[in-house]
């Protein structure tokens, strides 16, 4: 089986230099996985890269935000690990539809918010304020804010408050959150329950006598997600999760770093592609643009060959059209879960 040591070798032999003195095993391993993590898998994607992810959702919690916070986490540096996000999408094994434009899926899921005013009016000198919101099935998170109004001087001000979600330690949002002025993270200037509506808060001033308070907020009725937007690294899940469900789509890795001179390629067949990238790497270094050009055609060969077994296997997979209907039409949705509508 094909390994690092085999890499280099063939390397120091395509860039003229058979002599550590002249290229150092260092600087081909750092050309080698150069090439391995940050090129290989954006100029081609063989089946062998994709893998199944599923992470699990928090009740009553619509964002997932991929997070350099907890390390057990799947969605734990994202970016990073992940190539691509691709259908299909299932939560708890029921087909979703992925979306990765924000137009089309908030079109579907409008985000005007409901505006109301609170039972109590202001007086002038009381700033603390406690209730619960009204037509709350539950509340999304970053969407309610206070106003009133309030006289600093001889000028009425605007007087407002906006929530901000508390975070659980896997960074995860929690389902309460607190108040604070827009546009600054502290002080706090109350709380709220997401999921039962009631509030406590006190506004930074108090609100003008005899001027009504208004509340603004988005409330939802949870349910099994079966719409996904994923945007900005983030995921979207419409409508809110009722409970916690498993939410599971396919990803394309970025391929094994190769530390170890006896390390194995992951797959035998990339070894030699892999030396090519890293030569080509190395000679542009050196401005070798000569010796470049003499190993590109075989460079695009191997890059071809790599791919062989993906185009062969795709090539039993029937387009999708309007006009047919694959296995992926079930469970009454009408249309294939693999397209990708947005």
């Amino acid at each position: 089986m094909p390994t690092l040591l085999d890499i280099q070798t063939l390397v120091r032999n395509l860039t003229r230099a058979p002599s550590p003195a002249q290229l150092s095993d260092a600087a081909i391993n750092e050309a080698v996985n150069t090439f391995l993590l940050y090129d290989f898998s954006y100029r081609i994607r063989p089946l062998d890269l994709r893998r199944t992810l599923t992470f699990y959702t928090s009740p009553y919690v619509d964002t997932y935000s991929t997070n350099t916070v907890d390390p057990t986490s799947p969605l734990y540096d994202f970016k990073n690990k992940y190539v691509n996000v691709m259908n299909p999408f299932y939560v708890a094994g029921f087909p979703a539809v992925l979306a990765q434009d924000r137009e089309s899926f908030w079109a579907m899921y409008p985000q005007q918010q409901y505006v109301t005013t609170l039972p109590q009016l202001g007086d002038g000198v009381n700033s603390h304020f406690t209730g619960r919101l009204a037509y709350v099935p539950a509340i999304y998170q970053n969407t309610v804010t206070f106003t009133s109004q309030t006289l600093i001087g001889a000028d009425i001000a605007a007087n407002t408050i906006k929530d901000v979600p508390n975070y659980l330690p896997n960074g995860i949002m929690a389902t309460t959150g607190q108040f604070v002025v827009p546009d600054q993270l502290a002080p706090f200037w109350g709380t709220i329950n997401y999921v039962t509506g009631d509030y406590d808060i006190t506004f930074p001033l108090p609100p003008m006598a005899q001027k009504p308070i208004t509340v603004e907020y988005l409330s939802y009725v949870p349910g099994r997600p079966y719409n996904i937007l994923f945007y900005n690294d983030t995921f979207y899940l419409r409508p809110s999760p009722d409970r916690a469900y498993p939410v599971t789509m396919d990803v394309t890795v970025r391929p094994v770093e190769l530390i170890n001179t006896g390390q194995i390629v992951e797959i035998a067949q990339w070894w030699q592609y892999i030396a090519y990238g890293a030569s080509i790497k190395i000679l542009q270094r050196r401005l070798d643009q000569d010796t470049v050009a003499l190993i590109t055609p075989e460079f695009l060969e191997q890059e071809a060959l790599c791919m062989r077994k993906t185009l062969v296997q795709n090539t039993s997979k029937r387009t999708v059209t309007i006009y047919n209907q694959p296995s992926n039409f079930r469970y009454g949705y009408g249309w294939p879960t693999d397209w990708n509508f947005f």
